[in-house]
């Protein structure tokens, strides 16, 4: 790493060519990887976004104006913006200092950019909420006209933040600590936070109260409509397209929020690559509220299920095994692991049993919940393409041994310890008690591909056959005019296992890739942190997937806590929760792949 002296008493380090890649090479390749990876899709999927919309017959709608409106100003960031942070990365600061022109219209057209996309988001979530809410005042504001003139704008307003740069107020260049030409945090403070705040945290907070109204107001013609026993004069497409624009705005939240808050968090930029308390607060943060929210919502799980009318039907069984399992995550391992990063090794070798039993039954809780999600989802793929064997394989017999030999193989693993193969323990780069990677990695890399890449490879092509299936089977019944012959029940509930596995493979795919990749413990304590805290997000997401995308469980959950209790309709006897599927359903399936 280089270093000048660029003002008296201000030293500046930077990286040289390859200094990045050679100094955290794991850091360095995932991040090259990922922003690779995220220019190529963006530009081909922001580029389809254009194409349809032109090729879209008649003419263009007002809110159409708005989606081309943020698919341009996103292309210019998957690119220009993406290739050029990669070469920022990999050639460091001398690069940008060659062409330092470059770097600043990188930097500034950035900034327009983003700008321009959260303003036609936020007048397109705007422009939902007039047409459901206050239709009548509709078509008065929104014309073709009012809103090119928005989208030009936000253009407008960009080019003015940009411009003040040039009477001393804020700056762009290249930032050391994200390698790649953007907004000079530290030009400005005042600015910054004035930045941030008007053109980021108000725009965010406007557009969530709108749609909190929203939902209030559309929940409420529902009701009244109920009552009346009369049909809903709520546009659907209207609806649905106000939850696309919602679900494009809560991405965009995700992915911006942190950057609003390090720009105004990290005054002194004093946030680096070893001790940050910034970082540590933030991950001590998001590790609580995911305990409390992943505590409470398998709790709910686990009691929906229970109250269900009915005996209990095998796949509850699984779904049962995944609550307990995930709520040792929520419940201890995670309030742990917040321990861990406040009190740091030394309570743990006050301890050292307690840590070594906590990182066990994390190791068997994580085994027992993919092992449960893998034989769900192959549960699902029988009913639905080996209809004939589903009943012969799936009895309440069989699945209760089924998750019993889930606990074996798990305390089979975390016992082997003891012959002095593996091992748990507290973590010194994710601070928190967990397998012991460097103990044996023969055998952390046994454990990584048989009890991880394996399942999740399996359950992917069961999910990929069971998609070709359906869609084939589909295609003969259109060719044939009849009626489908798959039941929509099982389909709907294998949807929502497929979510969950996703979600399983999206928290943990990067610890089991860290696990092996790391062999000399050369990854930064920052990679190591950020990993494991995202791998135990997992537990703590499974009830809001079985709430949006589980009619069946909602209706439970809305009967427990009394919402909306009118819209119930009483339950069939016999029918149990999370289960969309009664016994004569799973028999109604009787195609074979």
């Amino acid at each position: 790493m280089n270093t000048t002296f660029n003002t008296p008493g201000y030293v500046s380090k930077y990286f040289g060519k390859y200094e990045f890649i050679q100094e955290s090479p794991g850091l360095a390749i995932t991040c090259i990887v990922l922003q690779t990876f995220a220019s190529l899709v963006g530009t081909f999927g922001n580029a389809l976004i254009l194409i349809i919309t032109a090729r879209s017959k008649g003419t263009m709608t007002v809110q159409s104006i708005f989606i081309v409106n943020i698919a341009i100003s996103d292309m210019y960031v998957t690119l220009m913006a993406d290739p050029m942070s990669i070469v920022g990365k990999i050639e460091g600061r001398p690069f940008f200092m060659q062409y330092p022109i470059l770097c600043e219209i990188i930097g500034k057209m950035c900034t327009i950019s983003c700008i321009v996309s959260l303003g036609s988001i936020t007048f397109l979530s705007f422009n939902r909420y007039i047409l459901i809410c206050y239709n009548s005042y509709y078509e008065k504001i929104f014309t073709r006209i009012s809103c090119i003139i928005m989208c030009i704008s936000l253009y407008v307003l960009g080019i003015i933040l940009v411009l003040l740069n040039y009477a001393g107020i804020g700056g762009h260049g290249f930032d050391d600590k994200s390698l790649e030409c953007i907004w000079d945090r530290k030009a400005t403070y005042s600015f910054t936070v004035f930045f941030s705040v008007c053109l980021v945290w108000i725009p965010l907070t406007v557009v969530g109260i709108s749609y909190f109204k929203l939902f209030l107001f559309v929940r409420n013609k529902r009701k009244q409509v109920t009552s009346k026993n009369s049909a809903s004069n709520i546009d659907n497409k209207s609806l649905r397209l106000a939850k696309a624009i919602f679900i494009v705005y809560a991405v965009f939240s995700i992915c911006w929020i942190p950057f609003a808050i390090l720009l105004v968090a990290d005054t002194d930029d004093t946030f680096s690559h070893e001790e940050s308390p910034g970082f540590a607060i933030t991950s001590i943060a998001l590790q609580t509220i995911a305990s409390l929210v992943g505590t409470f919502g398998n709790a709910l799980i686990l009691i929906i299920t229970a109250r269900s009318k009915g005996k209990l039907s095998v796949q509850s069984i699984f779904i049962i095994n995944i609550a307990i399992s995930d709520m040792y995550v929520t419940m201890v391992a995670d309030p742990m692991s917040v321990v861990g990063k406040i009190e740091g090794r030394p309570f743990f070798m006050q301890y050292p049993i307690l840590c070594d039993i906590i990182g066990k039954m994390c190791t068997v809780s994580c085994i027992v919940s993919l092992g449960s999600i893998t034989l769900l989802s192959f549960n699902r793929y029988i009913l639905i393409c080996h209809n004939s064997h589903y009943e012969k394989i799936f009895t309440r017999r069989s699945c209760i041994i089924m998750c019993i030999s889930l606990y074996v193989v798990g305390l089979i693993m975390v016992l082997l310890n003891h012959a002095g193969i593996g091992g748990h323990g507290f973590d010194d780069k994710s601070l928190e008690c967990i397998w012991d990677r460097m103990a044996t990695y023969s055998y952390t890399v046994v454990f990584s591909v048989c009890l991880v890449w394996i399942p999740l490879i399996v359950v992917g092509i069961s999910y990929l056959k069971l998609f070709l299936f359906v869609r084939h089977t589909r295609k003969q019944v259109t060719s044939r005019g009849n009626a489908p012959v798959i039941d929509n029940k099982s389909l709907r509930l294998a949807k929502t296992i497929f979510i969950v596995y996703a979600v399983f493979s999206i928290c943990w795919i990067p610890f089991a890739i860290l696990l092996v990749a790391d062999s000399n413990d050369t990854f930064s304590h920052e990679v190591h942190l950020c990993i494991t805290v995202f791998a135990h997000f997992h537990p703590s997401i499974n009830f809001f997937i079985y709430y949006f995308s589980n009619e069946k469980f909602k209706k439970d959950f809305h009967k427990m806590f009394k919402i909306g209790h009118n819209e119930v309709g009483k339950e069939p006897t016999g029918q149990v929760s999370i289960s969309f599927v009664t016994r004569v359903n799973e028999k109604s399936s009787s195609s074979n792949c």
